[in-house]
């Protein structure tokens, strides 16, 4: 069905460990009571670590150890475990896939499995990414710092964030000059979740999505909302993507009667690149 990856977590202040695998000797490992166990045993094994193992009947117990510091380094699912507080993700060292079983009695039941994986697969291809963003986002790979994210924060005092104006209720300039809309709400939460509230934060509003973009690329801004388009045009910006925000539908506005050469020719707002990007997208042979 998938697969899980297994990391290395530390406290964010022991600059003394690293993802050097030397600097794991002497220290206290905690991993949970299961295959991870084995895996644990011969990367260290395999990287001449010398390290004291202890091993963990349940989760409670083996997070309550890293919480009070009983512990020097916690062994950690990529999705499992839980975000926690003053917590550095080091490195994957091992992985393993996960199965549905069913009774030797049911083949046909196998069968059937199998065959809806593989059209689960075809057809919605990024649906356990859409599940692990809906399910896990507060996961200890997602909420845990990794060492270049606090190498930033260290030497960076104020986030820079950049938005499309005219964009309601995403995005806009008001009356009196400052940001407007989702916005102005979604980054104080985002920042007081991660526990990095003290940030000072200024916005920049731009009329064109290029425009945005570039002052990104430029390194104006540290970030920029809302950007769309999917990977492709990501790569295509030299910007790197987070999880979807939030979604919306969007509707096409056509005059007279349906035809097959009503979608042959769109007008799309010259400033907003994610309406271009959307039927680009959706309507290749279109005139734009």
């Amino acid at each position: 069905m998938g697969s899980e990856s297994y990391y290395f977590v530390k406290y964010d202040e022991d600059t003394g460990i690293t993802a050097d695998p030397s600097t794991m000797n002497g220290k206290k490992i905690g991993v949970l009571d299961s295959v991870m166990v084995t895996l644990l045993n011969r990367y260290l094994e395999e990287h001449d670590v010398s390290a004291e193992v202890e091993v963990y009947p349940d989760h409670i117990q083996l997070f309550s150890a890293f919480d009070s510091r009983s512990i020097d380094i916690l062994v950690a699912e990529s999705d499992g475990a839980r975000g926690r507080d003053h917590a550095q993700v080091l490195c994957s060292f091992g992985g393993s896939d996960y199965y549905l079983c069913v009774s030797k009695n049911r083949p046909d039941l196998l069968a059937e499995l199998n065959e809806a994986q593989a059209l689960l697969a075809s057809e919605e291809p990024n649906y356990l990414n859409s599940l692990k963003a809906k399910y896990y986002s507060v996961s200890v790979n997602a909420m845990a710092f990794s060492s270049a994210e606090r190498e930033w924060m260290d030497s960076h005092s104020a986030l820079h964030i950049g938005y499309l104006e005219n964009y309601l209720p995403y995005s806009d300039t008001d009356d009196k000059g400052q940001a407007n809309g989702l916005i102005k709400d979604i980054v104080p939460e985002m920042l007081n979740v991660l526990g990095i509230s003290d940030m000072a934060v200024s916005y920049t509003g731009y009329s064109s999505y290029d425009d945005m973009i570039a002052a990104m690329g430029s390194g104006v801004i540290d970030a920029a909302f809302p950007v769309g388009g999917g990977l492709y045009y990501s790569e295509e910006n030299g910007i790197y993507q987070s999880n979807p925000v939030v979604s919306s539908s969007t509707e096409l506005v056509f005059k007279g009667a349906f035809t097959e050469g009503t979608t042959s020719h769109f007008a799309v707002n010259e400033n907003n690149r994610m309406q271009y990007y959307y039927i680009c997208s959706n309507y290749p042979d279109a005139e734009i």
